[in-house]
Parts: structure tokens; sequence; C-alpha cells
């Protein structure tokens, strides 16, 4: 009897001490795997901008030092979509999520392609690596990754005609069509930027697939500096930042032309009954005479003719003084 208890003490002392030995070999080597003062780094490269369609290159790069990988894993927010295991046969696990294309061909442990993505993958986008036995440490990286939509076309101008004489009123509209984020529309004048007070407000529309159209326009009083050779060039840009797209159109605005004095012939023979003439400021701010105005040749005849049948000395230069003198009543000066 006491031999039995003493054989189970015995029993008991070993047992402890083999315990022992194994907890201190397992702490020994979690140290050596942790190596202490190094951690299990990893570098995520997601593309910050992809266009709508295009396929998108994730990657998760880790040092594993001697160690060999458990697991890699991606995250779309909070939801795993995608698991690469060495052990397993396939390695690749992939778990449907809408929206989410997997291009297995061109994956694998620090690689994810996504094919064709749409708008709805905008997303926070985690990988999280796991080593193997015995530590199990696991290290995890977000990044952002957005979609865009690119327009299908330049912007297109809208004006409601070609061809203004100055004082005139210009209404044109600019419109970007369907995009997301949405464009930004600036507008040019002859290569610079317009004033500010010709801008109108900016008309925005949202489409049932989130992409966004936009509209500006301009709206001012057309002046002579307007114009360089009787033509205003209006330029529409339309951008998404950061260089994402650029897109311009440009539109020609004529000027009207601007009235002719009439011929020589003309002018006498048109003159209004009663001699009262019928003056009109020209656009372009010039003097402008029109069929009111007597020509100087025909003042010279006139007064030769007075000149030669009047009786009275003198009467000539008055008649000249008179006609020379109703002339210049009929004519106008504008100034720009």
């Amino acid at each position: 009897m006491v031999m039995r208890i003493f054989t189970t003490k015995m029993e008991q002392f070993w047992i402890q001490v083999f315990i022992g030995l194994l907890i201190l070999a397992s702490k020994l080597k979690l140290g050596e795997g942790k190596r202490e003062g190094k951690e299990l780094l990893i570098r995520v490269h997601v593309p910050e901008y992809v266009r709508e369609g295009d396929t998108a290159i994730l990657k998760c790069q880790y040092d594993l030092d001697d160690d060999k990988l458990y697991t890699m894993k991606w995250y779309k927010g909070s939801q795993e979509f995608f698991r690469f295991t060495p052990k397993e046969s396939p390695p690749i696990k992939t778990f449907r999520l809408d929206g989410l294309e997997v291009d297995l061909n061109l994956s694998n442990s620090s690689v994810l392609a996504l094919a064709n993505v749409d708008l709805n993958m905008t997303a926070r986008y985690t990988c999280e690596v796991t080593k193997d036995f015995p530590d199990y440490t696991t290290a995890v990286k977000t990044s952002m990754m957005n979609v865009i939509a690119i327009p299908e076309h330049k912007p297109v101008i809208h004006p409601e005609r070609r061809s203004v004489s100055i004082g005139d009123t210009l209404n044109v509209n600019c419109t970007s069509l369907r995009s997301k984020p949405i464009a930004n529309i600036t507008w040019l004048l002859n290569g610079l930027p317009v004033h500010p007070h010709y801008l109108t407000p900016e008309v925005k529309e949202k489409d049932l697939d989130n992409k966004e159209t936009i509209t500006a326009g301009l709206n001012f009083i057309v002046r002579q500096q307007h114009f360089i050779r009787n033509r205003m060039t209006l330029t529409c840009q339309a951008k998404m930042d950061p260089n994402m797209y650029h897109g311009a159109t440009d539109i020609i605005i004529s000027e009207h032309d601007r009235p002719k004095i009439s011929s020589v012939v003309d002018n006498y023979s048109s003159l209004p009954s009663g001699g009262k003439s019928d003056n009109r400021i020209s656009s372009s701010g010039s003097l402008l005479t029109t069929s009111a105005a007597v020509p100087l040749a025909q003042l010279f005849l006139a007064l030769i003719q007075a000149t030669t049948t009047s009786t009275h000395p003198g009467a000539g230069v008055n008649l000249f003084t008179i006609i020379f003198s109703s002339t210049l009543t009929t004519s106008v000066f504008y100034a720009s």
C-alpha cells in the first residue's frame, strides 16, 4: 500500500516535469517565431481610381521571414470575398458578392484581379495575412478604391445663336453627360477665363445608375472687346480631378456685319420727302449716315448750280452753308 502511494506520487512528479518542459519549449518556440523586435509587416497597393469596365489589380505584399503562410484574405468593407490557403486544394476560394468578379487566372497569394469593375465596387478593401503554426500572427491593411465613370462624349455647347451684335445679350449652355463623380465645368472666352458675373447657376441631375449630368451656362451683354477680328471663341472645359478626365469643346460666335454707307448715286435719290434724314447708330460704334446723307459730290454740284443761276452775290456760299449744316445735323456719333 505504501509502495503504491509512493509510485503514484513519483508518476505525478514526472508528469508535472514533463508538462513544464513542454510549456517551456513552447514558450521558447514562440519567442523564436515572433523574433522579438520584429512584426509581421504588410504593404497594400489598391488603385485609388479605376475606370468603370476596367480590371483592377490589388496587391498585398508581406514578409514572413522564415515562417510559412497560413492564409491570406481580402475583404470588401467587412465582407470576405477571397481567401488563399496554400495547404488546401485548390488554394483559392471565393465568396460571392454582387458586382465582384475575381479573375482567377491573374490572382494568387499576393495579387487580386477584379475584372469588369462597376460603380458599386467603390469601397475600402482590406488584406489580412496570417502566419502558420505555431504563432498564427495576423496583420491587416486597408485602402480605398474608387470606381469612376468617364463621359462617353465631349461636353456639348448649346448657343441661342451663332451671330450677335454689340449690345445683344448672349446666352450659352454647356452640358457634360453621365459621369461619376460629376464633372467640373469651366468657361474660356478667347482663351481666357470668363468674368464670374457671366456665369449662370449650375444644374445637376442624377440617373438611376448614379451617373450624373451637369449643365453650366453664360449670360452676358456683348461688347466690342469680346471680339477678335469679328469673332468670339467660347470654350467649355469638363474636368474630373485629379487628372482623371479632361474634355473641351469650342464654338465660334461671329459679329453681325456692320451697316455700310450707301453709294453716291443712291444717297441723293433716296432722300425722304421733306428733306429729313433717317439716321441710325451703327452697332460698331462708328459714324453711320444712311440715305439722308448728301454725298460730297452732290454738294459741290448744287453749289455750282446755285452760283451760276443766282443774281445775288454770295447766294452760292449761303446755299452751301445751309446744305453742309443740314448734313452735319443728320450725322450721329456713338462712342463705346
